[in-house]
């Protein structure tokens, strides 16, 4: 699950967990990092005034940033004050003068690690036991929210496996248009159908060619329909 895109819902709700996080402990940046090597990235940042971190930006791994420890440990981490800790007071988030630290690590429901959830402040802050307790429970819901997504694709999967084995047993071939982006995708049935390898470049022009003559225009028509709903929609 390491590779799967986090759905539009998720990243709002999380957008609003942050920005929870940063109110309601009084720091400048409350994060979601997300581990894609070789970068660590800033997949969320708390809308909070001087927060120097933009969302989606990205920092090379192994170069002593907090997250990396906690990734690594899987343990969560508390630097109060990095200028007086000879162990931080030479990591890379000094430089944006962020020299106290609290995360926790976020991980997938098979163990991979995601990333981190963190607080950090311009000041010493030593992060109260509510503060840790507050931001360990959003952790939670985080993780709940990747086990309800890896149960989710693992059905979805499920599904197009019984779908295409279906279309094995029937002998019929089905086919996907993404409005947005043009791309067409037809399942593996189609491909052994009309004996096409499955590299080849589907375009609708040669769905369309591929339809009985009978329901040719109704086709074309539905297509059409389609393509005005997307571009009225996005």
């Amino acid at each position: 699950m390491s590779t799967a895109e986090v759905p539009f819902e998720i990243v709002h709700k999380w957008q609003e967990i942050v920005n929870i996080i940063a109110e309601i402990v009084h720091v400048p940046s409350a994060l979601v990092m997300k581990v894609e090597p070789p970068n660590i990235k800033v997949f969320l940042s708390s809308e909070s005034h001087s927060n120097p971190y933009e969302r989606n930006e990205l920092a090379p791994l192994n170069t002593g940033l907090y997250c990396e420890t906690v990734m690594k440990t899987r343990q969560s981490l508390l630097v109060p004050d990095a200028l007086r800790d000879e162990e931080w007071k030479s990591n890379p988030d000094i430089k944006l003068g962020m020299i106290s630290y609290l995360g926790f690590p976020v991980s997938w429901p098979d163990g991979q690690i995601f990333g981190t959830i963190c607080v950090l402040d311009r000041k010493e802050n030593s992060y109260s036991e509510l503060y840790r307790k507050f931001v360990l429970q959003c952790r939670d819901v985080l993780e709940a929210d990747l086990r309800a997504l890896a149960r989710l694709r693992g059905e979805l999967t499920r599904s197009e496996a019984y779908l295409e084995e279906a279309q094995r047993l029937s002998h019929t071939g089905s086919f996907g248009w993404r409005v947005s982006t043009g791309e067409i995708v037809w399942s593996e049935e189609s491909f052994r159908i009309f004996g096409y390898d499955k590299s080849l470049a589907v375009t609708l022009d040669m769905v369309v060619q591929r339809t009985h003559p009978e329901d040719r225009a109704l086709v074309q028509t539905t297509l059409e329909r389609a393509s005005k709903e997307g571009k009225l929609s996005r």
